[in-house]
């Protein structure tokens, strides 16, 4: 199987991009032991990321530091370093490589990890509006890969989404910030409200019930829906009108969206937005599995599922940016 998506994914990426800029809480230019401080590359609730020239290997990382607001909060510190040493620990090419631990001066903590050109899945979508059905499972399937070696070491993501799916420009997808992972073992205080991001969360996540590797399942089936139709399964005016939604509502039939759907296609997608988890792939694995196959089953035996390669189209062309803004962090 081909690890990146097709060049025209990226043309149109590039065609649309534009720039997001805005000040930032650390200044470009400050020195993090062997790393120079760059551009920011993405900002979200639990983290901001920063490109960075690592000095003493000559090559470019991100930086991911906790936001100004949590700077104080060794709970949120503390799962800066958990989220380090859980991506760290897995060593797979579907998961973000995380390269240290360090401090500033100041005695902010950061993650460095490794710099990849290409976009965030959020950004791709909105420059596409929708992904051919290849392209589609390709993507899922790499994200499955990627999950199964977590569920393996009893890591559960908990946020899956777009923004936190890296599309490599030319290698595999990387799944990105295990900042609320489960990780067995490691208690970390939850004030009781749910963690994750409330339209990709499943039944069981909003309901806060104890969770499994079926969360992250329902979570890749929402993934999975959008990069098909361009919209989510649960829409809503505020949170709790998105919450009814996943509780209460059925799935919008793909079927009759898109005409000519492909039946295993969504065949798959609906066995993972089954409201009761027992209903769901019993693992990734099984997920991963059914994805390998479900085009086959309406064009043939001779289709291939795959993510498709940029250089088998021509002339790769460079992606704007190795981060979007909403791709490292949350």
């Amino acid at each position: 199987m081909s690890n990146s998506p097709r060049r025209s994914l990226f043309s149109a990426f590039k065609r649309r991009d534009e720039s997001r800029a805005r000040p930032s809480d650390v200044e470009e230019g400050t020195t993090a032991g062997q790393y120079v401080i760059g551009e920011e590359l993405g900002a979200g609730g639990m983290g901001v990321v920063y490109r960075a020239h690592d000095t003493r290997l000559d090559r470019h990382v991100a930086l991911k530091f906790l936001p100004p607001h949590l700077m104080e909060d060794e709970e949120a510190s503390r799962r800066l370093l958990v989220e380090a040493r859980a991506a760290a620990g897995l060593d797979h090419p579907n998961i973000c490589t995380i390269h240290e631990i360090g401090t500033l001066e100041d005695g902010r903590s950061f993650i460095a990890m490794a710099y990849y050109p290409g976009t965030n899945l959020t950004r791709l979508i909105a420059a596409h509006g929708t992904l051919e059905p290849e392209d589609a499972v390709g993507i899922a399937v790499q994200v499955g890969e990627g999950l199964a070696r977590a569920h393996s070491a009893e890591i559960i993501h908990r946020d899956i989404k777009p923004a936190n799916i890296f599309v490599v420009e030319e290698g595999p997808v990387k799944i990105l910030d295990f900042g609320i992972a489960k990780v067995a073992g490691v208690e970390l205080t939850e004030d009781g409200a749910a963690l994750g991001t409330v339209a990709y969360m499943s039944p069981e996540q909003i309901r806060g019930e104890a969770l499994d590797g079926r969360t992250d399942i329902w979570s890749l089936g929402v993934v999975l829906y959008e990069m098909c139709t361009g919209e989510r399964p649960f829409i809503g005016a505020d949170h709790v009108a998105m919450m009814h939604g996943i509780l209460e509502l059925d799935v919008p039939p793909l079927d009759a969206m898109i005409p000519g759907f492909p039946t295993g296609l969504k065949t798959v997608i609906d066995r993972c937005l089954h409201k009761d988890r027992g209903g769901r792939f019993a693992n990734v694995v099984e997920l991963v599995t059914a994805l390998e196959t479900c085009l086959t089953d309406d064009a043939g035996p001779s289709t291939t599922i795959r993510a498709p390669s940029l250089a088998e189209e021509g002339e790769r062309k460079q992606a704007t940016t190795g981060c979007s803004r909403p791709a490292a962090a949350r």
